[in-house]
Parts: C-alpha cells; sequence; structure tokens
C-alpha cells in the first residue's frame, strides 16, 4: 500500500479484453485492492486492438448472456487467483484475510471497479458510433447499461434512438427493439405504466406486421 500511495495510481492493462488475465493473477487483484483502499485513482488501458474488438462484439451483441463484459467479469475470485509462485500467493493471501471484509471485500471492490470501467468503456463508444451514426452499436451499448442497473443512462439513450427519425425508416427493427426496451424500464416507474404498456402494444404490432407473430422478436416484445 506503501508504494502505491508513493506512485498515486495503477493503471491495469487488460489483455485480452474478453478473458482479462490480470483478473486471474492474485498480485494484480491485490493491487487493484490496495490502489482503491488508499484513495488512489484506478484505471483501465486496452491496447487498439483490444479495443476494436470490444467495440465489436458490444455491436454484434453475440453474448450469451446479452452482456458480453458479464462473461469477461464473471470470474473474479481472488481465493482462486494465481501467482508465479505458491509462496507469493500464499503472502497475498494472507494479507487478504488480514484485510477488513477478506477476500469478499476485496472481490466486491475489483468487481465495483470494473464495473466502472464498463460504463466509461460504454460511453466512449456511444460516443463514437453517435458520430457514425451506427444505431444497432447503441442499443446494444443501452441493453448493457440496462443489465447494470443503470436505467436512467439506458433510458437517454433508448429515447435519444427513438427521437432519430433515420432509425426508424433504415431500421425498423432497432426502432421497435428500442421502443421494446424502453417501455420495460417504463414499467418500472411509478404513473408511467400506461405509456409503458402503450409503447410495448407499439412494437408488438410493429413486430408482428413486419416479422410475423411466431418471430423471436414478436414473441419477446409479448413477454415483456
Amino acid at each position: 500500500k506503501d508504494s502505491i500511495s508513493a506512485i498515486g495510481r495503477t493503471v491495469m492493462v487488460l489483455a485480452p479484453w474478453n478473458q482479462p488475465v490480470p483478473l486471474t493473477r492474485a498480485w494484480c487483484l491485490w493491487e487493484l485492492f490496495c490502489t482503491v483502499d488508499t484513495g488512489c485513482p484506478f484505471n483501465v488501458a486496452l491496447s487498439p486492438e483490444q479495443s476494436a474488438a470490444l467495440e465489436e462484439a458490444v455491436m454484434k451483441g453475440s453474448s450469451a448472456s446479452g452482456n458480453p463484459f458479464r462473461d469477461a467479469l464473471a470470474g473474479i475470485d481472488v481465493a482462486q487467483a494465481q501467482a508465479g509462485k505458491e509462496s507469493d500467493r500464499a503472502k497475498i493471501m494472507a494479507a487478504v484475510r488480514a484485510s477488513e471484509g477478506g477476500t469478499s471485500r476485496l472481490n466486491a471492490v475489483a468487481m465495483a471497479e470494473m464495473r466502472k470501467w464498463v460504463v466509461f468503456a460504454l460511453r466512449a463508444a456511444v460516443h463514437k458510433w453517435r458520430e457514425e451514426r451506427r444505431w444497432t452499436g447503441i442499443i446494444n451499448a443501452a441493453l448493457i447499461l440496462q443489465d447494470l442497473g443503470r436505467m436512467e443512462e439506458a433510458r437517454g439513450l433508448y429515447e435519444e434512438l427513438l427521437a432519430v427519425e433515420e432509425v426508424d425508416a433504415e431500421d425498423v427493427a432497432t426502432s421497435l427493439k428500442t421502443k421494446t426496451n424502453l417501455a420495460t424500464i417504463l414499467s418500472q416507474q411509478p404513473g408511467r405504466e400506461a405509456e409503458a404498456e402503450a409503447m410495448c402494444r407499439q412494437a408488438i404490432e410493429g413486430f408482428e406486421a413486419t416479422s410475423g407473430p411466431t418471430h423471436a422478436n414478436t414473441l419477446s416484445s409479448k413477454s415483456n
């Protein structure tokens, strides 16, 4: 902790971004924890190649869970982390267990910091895609934000998409998915249930007209 305090900042380079090796290493997790515990800034960095791969994964929306970051970060567990030497790992684990909250707190701190990075990465991607008018990436980013519990930020993106006439004109499916997802958020806000229901019905009718009553998008909208 003294060394990190003296340096004043920690930067973790994730590689590959979707199976980050540093998050499987005991030293890296301990240094992340010490950085936060001493009040120093913690940042994540990706190579240009890894940044491009991350953006492609969000754009495709091909993750099994719908949130590729969840898959990438699911394995954070200092108790299972490795070190170059078993003696080093034993020392790190002794320090972790001696700290307040032990392994559970370290894992929680690590996950919280990585979730902050996810939000930062998504905001950067959305800014780029907005300029490039790549609407599918933005809706997928909003879905991930929604999955992370950042409902207001996701709602803002959905409403932004619905206000862009080009989205509705060029990609009807994206527009209808946006209405479905926004309706889900609105249904959880007191006083907006009727608005949510009307928006969901619009999406269902749109999917039935364009894709048919048994299409996956139609059935997904009905389930909401």
